[in-house]
C-alpha cells in the first residue's frame, strides 16, 4: 500500500473510530484537512478499479465522513456500503477499511488505534514534505544549470529543511500539562494542586508506620511510583498484596473530581485470585482476632462478608485482577487502566505484582532497555493522572552474593547503590525506593526494610527512620500499625534478639506464601 493510499485509508477509518468514544480530536481533523489538500493522488494508471480511480473513491468518502457532525450515528455498514460505490466493488482497500472497523472493542483499545492511525498519517505526511523538499531543491540545481551560486543555493537549502525540521517537531511538542503564569486564577488552582499533592489530604497511608514515617510525606503522594526490591523469596508478592489491602482500609478518598468514583485496584502477574483472597481475609482475621485461620477452616459466608466489609469501609471500591504475563505488555496496562477511566472511575492507586514481568515484553535491543522504557511509560501515564503505582523489582545475583556476607545489614548496603536484576539503571524512574529482606533471628522471622531515594522530599528524614523490621506473626503475617498511637517498627536490629511472639510461621512468609526460601 503507497503512502497516498495508506493516508486515505487510515484516515477513513479514523474518521470512523472518534465517532465511537467520546473525546476532543482537533488533532485528527487538522490531519485529515491536509491530507485532502495536499495529498499527491496516483496518476500513472487510469481506468475502473486502477489505483488513480480507487484513489479518488477513497478521496470521496474521507471527504463525506469528515464532513459529517460528530454526533451523527454512522453505521459500520453504511460506510462499507458507500466504500464499494465510490471505489468499486472489488478491491482489498474496502476489505482492509471493513476488516478494521467492524470489530467489538472497548473504549481504551478504540482510543489506542486511533492513536495509532494518526501517527502512520503523521509520517507520511512528513514523509511527503521531505520528498516535496528534495525535489525543490534538485529543480533549482537544474535551472542553474552550471552558473550556480554555491553560497546563495546552500544557504537558500539550509533553510528549507530547517522549515521542515520545525514542522515535523511542532507536532511532536505537546506538554501533558501546561500554565500560563501571568493569570493568577490558574496559578493560585495548580498552586492549591500541588499542596495537595504532598499535604495529608493528597497521600495515601500504608497499614505500616514504618513506611509511612520513612518519607516526609507520612505515606505515598498521589501519582508516585514506589518500587519494592527483594531477592526472590522474600515477601514482594505478600508485601505488595499488604499495601493493596490497607491503602482502601486506612485512607478516606480525596477526590480531584468529585463526579468520579475512588478505585484502588490490584493487577496481578504473579497470584491469582485463588492465591490472593484467603490471604487478605486470612491476615485480618489474625490481625483482629490473633486467630489462625487455615484455608480448610474458612467459612465462606463469614469470610466473604468480612472481606468486602473491611475493604469497602472507607467507600473505596478495589478491584483485583490476574492476567497471565507471557502476552501482557505495559500499553496493555495502560489501556485497562485507560477503560477503567472510561467507565467514570478515578484510579488513585495500582498495585502490580510486579511490573518487570511485563515490561520484559517491550521490544528494545537490549532487556534493560525494555524494562527501562516500559516502566517509564506507566509512570509517565500516571503521574499527570495522580494514580499512585506501588510495585516490585527483583534484585541482582550480585545481591544475592552480599546477602549471605552481611547477614540482618543486608538492607542498609543495597539501599544505596544500583543493584536490580536485568535494569541497574531502573532505579531512576521511581519516586520512592523500598527496599526489604526476610532474617531468621533465634527462630522468629523479621521482614528487615530500608528507604532508599524519594523524589522531592518536603524536607530530611532521621536516619535513625530510614530502616526499620516488623515481625512475622503466626496469625496474620505482619500487623498493621498504622492505628495505633506508636509505630510499632523495631529501629534497632539488636532488639530482634529480644523479640519473642513466637516461632517463624509456616505459611504466609516468602513468596508464594510459604516459608521456603526465608
Amino acid at each position: 500500500m503507497n503512502g497516498t493510499m495508506l493516508m486515505l485509508v487510515k484516515g477513513i477509518i479514523a474518521s470512523f473510530l472518534i465517532r465511537q468514544v467520546d473525546g476532543e480530536y482537533e488533532d485528527a481533523n487538522r490531519l485529515i484537512r491536509r491530507i485532502l489538500s495536499d495529498v499527491k493522488m496516483p496518476t500513472n494508471i487510469v481506468g475502473i478499479n486502477s489505483d488513480s480511480d480507487v484513489a479518488e473513491g477513497l478521496k470521496d468518502t474521507l471527504e463525506w465522513i469528515s464532513g459529517l457532525e460528530l454526533d451523527k450515528q454512522l453505521s459500520s455498514s453504511d460506510l462499507v456500503d458507500r466504500l464499494r460505490i465510490n471505489t468499486g466493488f472489488d478491491n482489498h482497500y474496502t476489505e482492509t477499511i471493513a476488516d478494521s472497523i467492524v470489530r467489538d472493542e472497548d473504549s481504551a483499545t478504540i482510543m489506542m488505534r486511533i492513536e495509532h492511525c494518526l501517527s502512520e498519517i503523521k509520517a507520511q505526511l512528513h514523509t511527503q514534505e521531505l520528498n516535496r523538499t528534495v525535489r525543490e531543491i534538485y529543480r533549482e540545481i537544474n535551472r542553474a544549470g552550471g552558473h550556480v551560486d554555491k553560497e546563495e543555493f546552500l544557504t537558500s537549502a539550509v533553510e528549507k529543511f530547517e522549515d521542515l525540521k520545525g514542522s515535523l517537531l511542532g507536532d511532536k511538542i505537546k506538554p501533558q500539562d501546561s500554565l500560563d503564569l501571568s493569570d493568577a486564577a490558574l496559578v493560585r488552582e495548580k498552586m492549591q494542586e500541588s499542596v495537595e499533592l504532598v499535604s495529608g489530604t493528597g497521600v495515601l497511608k500504608t497499614g505500616l508506620q514504618g513506611i509511612n514515617d520513612s518519607t516526609s510525606f507520612g505515606g505515598v503522594p498521589r501519582g508516585f511510583y514506589v518500587n519494592i526490591a527483594a531477592l526472590q523469596h522474600h515477601y514482594k508478592t505478600g508485601q505488595l498484596l499488604d499495601i493493596f489491602r490497607s491503602l482502601a482500609m486506612y485512607n478516606k478518598p480525596y477526590m480531584w473530581d468529585a463526579s468520579k468514583k475512588p478505585l484502588i485496584m490490584r493487577v496481578s502477574f504473579e497470584n491469582d485470585l485463588r492465591q490472593d483472597i484467603p490471604k487478605l481475609y486470612r491476615d485480618i482475621v489474625g490481625m483482629e482476632t490473633g486467630r489462625k485461620v487455615p484455608n480448610k477452616d474458612i467459612n465462606i459466608e463469614e469470610a466473604s462478608e468480612l472481606l468486602s466489609n473491611r475493604l469497602g469501609q472507607t467507600g473505596y471500591k478495589t478491584e483485583v485482577a490476574f492476567f497471565s504475563p507471557n502476552d501482557f505488555t505495559p500499553d496493555k496496562l495502560i489501556a485497562l487502566l485507560m477503560q477503567r477511566i472510561e467507565e467514570g472511575y478515578e484510579i488513585h492507586a495500582v498495585v502490580v505484582d510486579y511490573m518487570e514481568l511485563i515490561a520484559k515484553n517491550v521490544k528494545a535491543e537490549r532487556l534493560d532497555q525494555g524494562i527501562v522504557n516500559g516502566i517509564e511509560r506507566v509512570r509517565g501515564f500516571c503521574f499527570p493522572r495522580g494514580i499512585t503505582c506501588i510495585s516490585a523489582h527483583q534484585l541482582s545475583s550480585e545481591a544475592n552474593d552480599l546477602s549471605r556476607e552481611v547477614g540482618r545489614g543486608f538492607v542498609r548496603r543495597v539501599k544505596t547503590g544500583n543493584w536490580y536484576m536485568n535494569a541497574k539503571a531502573v532505579s531512576t524512574k521511581f519516586d520512592i525506593e523500598l527496599f526489604q529482606h526476610i532474617v531468621n533471628v533465634d527462630g522468629q522471622a523479621f521482614l528487615t526494610m530500608a528507604r532508599g531515594k524519594v523524589r522531592s522530599e518536603l524536607e530530611p528524614v532521621a536516619e535513625r527512620r530510614k530502616v526499620w523490621a516488623y515481625p512475622f506473626h503466626e496469625a496474620g503475617s505482619i500487623h498493621d500499625d498504622v492505628l495505633k498511637p506508636e509505630s510499632q517498627a523495631i529501629y534497632e536490629f539488636s532488639e530482634m534478639s529480644n523479640y519473642r511472639e513466637g516461632h517463624a510461621p509456616k505459611e504466609d512468609v516468602a513468596e508464594g506464601f510459604s516459608i521456603e526460601g526465608v
